[in-house]
């Protein structure tokens, strides 16, 4: 028996309208998540392993933090360091019981980058501690973060006078050539050297650029590096001098991208200046507010609570007498984008100085690994953290099973030495810091010496170690059917 033409139209059309009811329904559901994936590999990139300057050695320290989370987490895979030379490149594996050390080689400064496949590249410290102890030119301690290629990197801070010897270096891991380009904003307005709108960077290697051959005489440099293909690691060193005499050097750690809004911990208690570098790299003058978080507890510093910074240029703003020695962090609200870093200076009476750079950074999402714990010449070390928001305690651990709850009144800042508590003096002694509840925690290890050729200090901010991979949600669309 055949269907009239009439009915079948009729019940084709109550499908269709089905169909698109019953997809605009579904469209109008939350779409479920289905879940995370784990991350299994990751490479990260120390710029700068200086081994040039008499007595000058860096130590690239590997950690797996496994057994300090909580809960432990799954380890295993593997682990390589490579050196960045091109077609020299030398690979090695490394065995990490839990860290692994990486030396500089003597007379050089190269980059090196770790990959990791499998669970430990979810659960991987890495940073590189350098230091020269004895006196000269060269005398410092100076460390950072080992990071994972990006596209863009931002530094305020940067020197092309005479007394400085600051250096950018581009590390590109790839097999195949980048290229970036470079932009400069200083006291005085934008500066366009020529030949960094395009710097090529050849595959598995680096590159190094004097900031005294692109921007001679000029003081407190804003730098954005961007990559217009491939994805790099960018690293600033800040040295400086007088004569024969080391005035101190560090890494200029990369700063949050121009914001609104943000926060620089990690300015360590005693005597030395302490100042605030922004930068407008937009076409609008910015008008920036103030805060510091102190020991003591947040407030609007008198006469620097509010700066104008003009468009495309920078300033630096000096905040000794506020911080009055004091641990502590700055925070700042602006009505434009601005990019923002912290230096302080530590110094002894009658002996040589030493600085360090702190960068804006997000709050704790989650725990933070800290591969290099100790000061090679048998120092201190802190854990300077900033409770915003409400008060917060974070929790330290180690892999050999050592813990220790930090506490932190709401608008507080405070430095705590864990030197004890990680046992350190005799290699990296990796750590973690999770914050634990909801008041935004921010925190920065420090390392310090005190001795006979004058103080030394570096920082490195606490970063997250990353996140389960969110997989797309997907969502029933009935429609699909009749399309």
């Amino acid at each position: 028996m055949r269907r009239s033409p009439y009915v079948a139209a009729v019940a084709l059309a109550i499908v269709v309208v089905l169909s698109f009811v019953t997809g605009s329904a579904a469209a109008k559901r939350d779409a479920a998540p289905i879940g995370t994936a784990a991350v299994t590999a990751t490479t990260v990139i120390c710029p700068a392993m200086i081994g040039t300057g008499s007595s000058t050695v860096t130590s690239a320290s590997i950690a797996d933090v496994s057994k300090a989370l909580t809960p432990r987490a799954p380890s295993g895979g593997t682990v390589f360091a490579s050196t960045l030379l091109g077609k020299k490149s030398a690979t090695s594996k490394l065995h990490l019981a839990p860290v692994a050390t990486v030396k500089s080689h003597s007379g050089l400064s190269l980059a090196t980058a770790v990959i990791a496949t499998g669970p430990v590249a979810a659960s991987l410290g890495v940073d590189e501690v350098s230091e020269t102890a004895n006196a000269g030119r060269f005398r410092s301690l100076i460390g950072s973060n080992c990071q994972s290629p990006a596209t863009n990197w931002w530094f305020a801070g940067a020197d092309g006078r005479v007394g400085y010897s600051d250096a950018l270096f581009i590390a590109n891991p790839a097999p195949t050539a980048a290229e970036v380009a470079i932009s400069l904003w200083t006291k005085k307005g934008p500066i366009s050297p020529p030949h960094l709108g395009a710097v090529a960077v050849p595959g598995r290697s680096r590159v190094a650029i004097g900031i005294a051959s692109v921007a001679p005489d000029d003081a407190t440099i804003a730098v954005h590096v961007h990559a217009d293909s491939g994805a790099v690691v960018a690293g600033l060193v800040d040295r400086r001098f007088a004569a024969l005499n080391s005035n101190g050097a560090d890494f200029v750690p990369p700063t949050a991208s121009p914001a609104k809004a943000g926060l620089i911990p990690g300015f360590f208690s005693g005597v030395g200046s302490r100042k605030l570098v922004l930068a407008d790299p937009g076409p609008v003058d910015a008008t920036v507010s103030v805060r510091l978080v102190t020991k003591s507890g947040s407030f609007a510093p008198s006469g620097a609570n509010q700066v104008v910074v003009h468009q495309q240029h920078t300033k630096i703003i000096d905040l000794t007498k506020v911080f009055g020695g004091q641990p502590g962090a700055v925070e700042w609200t602006s009505d434009q984008p601005v990019v923002a870093e912290g230096l302080m200076v530590a110094s002894d009476p009658g002996l040589r100085p030493d600085f360090m750079w702190l960068a804006a950074v997000p709050p704790l999402s989650g725990p933070a690994a800290v591969a290099t714990g100790t000061e090679p010449d048998g120092g201190k070390t802190f854990v300077v953290l900033t409770a915003t928001g409400g008060a917060a305690v974070a929790k330290l651990t180690t892999p050999s099973g050592k813990s220790r709850s930090l506490r932190l009144r709401a608008g507080t800042s405070a430095a705590v030495d864990v030197t004890a508590t990680i046992n350190a003096g005799s290699g990296p002694a990796p750590f973690v810091i999770t914050p634990i509840g909801v008041a935004p925690v921010y925190g920065v290890r420090v390392l310090v010496f005190h001795g006979a050729h004058g103080a030394l200090i570096t920082g490195e901010p606490l970063l997250s170690l990353p996140h389960p991979i969110q997989l797309p949600p997907v969502r029933d669309d009935p429609r699909i059917a009749v399309r």
